[in-house]
């Protein structure tokens, strides 16, 4: 999710109060109201008009030469052109505005524009998937805040911080970071119960203070990744509930309602996973109404959020008409040209509904161009997360008519050299699993053994934080995650197996129905010491039940 909005107002808030102190000779018109304005406009996504207004605001400055003001006004052009996707200006606007800066004085009001310049270029690099670029610009920003002590500043980079934090996969450490807004004693979200979380919104709200919603959509924004819902529920309800005492942007409304969204669509995963028919198709409509409530959002951001959510609903309900409705109206426009986790998962979901030989507007060369396009720009911004996600994800849908350059096994390859290096083991399980499946079919045995193994290593590394997997694979464990077991089970059994493959069978087994039960209660339940039977009674006998395709033994 993009955050170039968060907290703009203060931003521009700040802005005004500089100008307050600044004597300067007043034009027929306020520069400092046209920046109010163009605030506003930049609010209700109206970046033309935006733009327009700052563009007046900095020849007016540059005509007094009033160089701070002008700065700032140079750093809001960024935001604005980030919101059109015009990265190249934005850009230059930010290198325009630092170079102002070296002239400007030693002061407070130098330092708050500083910070400014900070955080709208760690907007930037959040926007173009630099996140730990984008990590160390709000970090920087923050320190310059504390320097003249602005509460807001303070607040709205370490809100910024957590959600580059959320964005690496560190969603402890960001859920920490925000509570510490909350109550700076508390800062491990892990160690919360349910039953303090009632009384940690009490306190906080006696502050009153005006980033408490984002505060409380933040943290539950954490915990949902971290897939404790009911915590996760909790603080974005209260979340919501705050912005119904006190007026609040359409961007912070927006979040809250996506966020809402994305607690019952979780819930609704979990429910079909589940079995449970009736708590799915009931969070499914919940889950749906908070997406559908996104279409009259000013910000494209979180319609196409709304909608790509809507899509993936939809598609697990297996409702293929009305999604491939929706897929087909789906647009992705140069404002969406970074946001690559919503390319990536458009493409996905195309080629699934493909898959179903749905009528749409896409070919698969179209989605094969998708991944393409995502590939190039991650490894322009260093991406390699996603660019390992784009590989391993075209590896799936290679079709001999697109005439790639690569065979499926070199691109699930690349995927996986990508995941390793960035130590993803919620990726790199699922290209080994595949390259799994191409050594056998190459009849290489002993090598498609070790990549089975190699894949369900990293399915056990993420036992005890099974959410670092993607919600659509978390909740889809007999899809996903079940069929590597027992390929792996169903290999070892083949081509007259030894004694130690026999073993590796069973305890794969075993393994498996640990995971069936991680998998069931959403937790790693069960903590224990493996101990071979023959140590607990040399006489006893396990049997072993292990349905696999293809046995027949009359």
């Amino acid at each position: 999710m993009k955050s170039w909005v968060r907290f703009l107002t203060v931003i521009f808030l700040s802005f005004s109060l500089v100008l307050g102190i600044q004597h300067l000779a007043k034009a027929q018109i306020d520069p400092s109201r046209l920046v109010q304005q163009a605030e506003k406009q930049y609010h209700l996504d109206k970046s033309e008009r935006s733009l327009k207004l700052l563009s007046q605001a900095e020849q007016a400055y540059r005509s007094q030469e009033a160089l701070s003001p002008l700065a700032q006004v140079l750093a809001l052009k960024s935001l604005v052109y980030q919101q059109q996707g015009n990265w190249e200006l934005a850009r230059q606007n930010l290198d325009r505005s630092f170079s102002l800066i070296e002239n400007i004085p030693a002061s407070n009001s130098k330092i708050q524009i500083q910070a400014q310049v900070w955080n709208s270029q760690g907007h930037y690099f959040l926007a173009t998937g630099q996140h730990p670029q984008a990590l160390a610009n709000w970090q920087q920003a923050e320190k310059l805040y504390r320097q003249i002590e602005d509460a807001p500043g303070i607040a709205g980079t370490v809100l910024s911080q957590a959600e580059a934090l959320n964005k690496m996969g560190f969603h402890r450490r960001a859920c920490g970071l925000t509570l510490t807004l909350l109550d700076p004693a508390l800062q491990r979200c892990q160690e919360l119960k349910i039953s303090t979380i009632p009384t940690i919104i009490k306190q906080a709200r006696t502050g009153a203070s005006p980033w408490l919603a984002d505060s409380l959509n933040s943290i539950g924004n954490s915990f949902l990744a971290m897939g404790r819902l009911k915590c996760a529920k909790a603080f974005i309800q209260a979340s919501r509930e705050t912005t119904k005492i006190s007026n609040f942007s359409p961007d912070t409304q927006a979040k809250i309602t996506l966020n809402l969204g994305n607690i019952n669509q979780a819930i609704a995963f979990q429910a079909k996973e589940q079995d449970n028919l009736a708590s799915f198709r009931s969070h499914r409509w919940q889950a749906l109404k908070y997406f559908q409530q996104l279409e009259n959002q000013p910000s494209h951001t979180y319609r196409l959020a709304g909608e790509l959510n809507q899509l993936s609903l939809l598609i697990i309900s297996q409702k293929w008409s009305q999604a491939t409705k929706l897929a087909n109206r789906i647009q992705l426009s140069a404002q969406d040209q970074h946001n690559l986790d919503a390319r990536v998962k458009l493409a996905n979901n195309l080629v699934k509904l493909q898959r179903q030989h749905q009528n749409l507007n896409y070919t698969s060369q179209d989605i094969a161009q998708i991944y393409l396009d995502v590939i190039r720009l991650a490894q322009r911004s260093a991406n390699s997360r996603i660019e390992s996600s784009a590989w391993g994800n075209l590896g799936e849908m290679y079709d001999p008519q697109l005439q790639l350059e690569y065979t499926p096994q070199q691109l699930y390859e690349k995927a996986l050299v990508l995941a390793q290096n960035t130590r993803s083991p919620e990726m790199a399980y699922r290209w080994q699993w595949r390259l799994g499946r191409i050594y056998r079919q190459q009849g290489l045995r002993a090598r498609a053994i070790a990549s089975y193994q190699a894949s369900l290593a990293n399915l056990n590394s993420l036992r005890t934080d099974l959410v670092a997997l993607e919600k659509e694979v978390q909740y889809e464990f007999k899809e996903q995650i079940e069929p590597v077991y027992r390929e792996l089970t169903d290999l070892l059994l083949t081509d007259n197996p030894s004694d130690l493959d026999l073993a590796a069978a069973r305890n794969t087994i075993e393994a498996l129905q640990i995971a069936e039960l991680d998998n069931y209660f959403q937790d790693a339940c069960l903590t224990f010491e493996p101990k071979s039977i023959d140590l607990i009674d040399p006489d006893a006998a396990l049997i072993y039940t292990i349905v696999l395709p293809d046995r027949y033994l009359p």
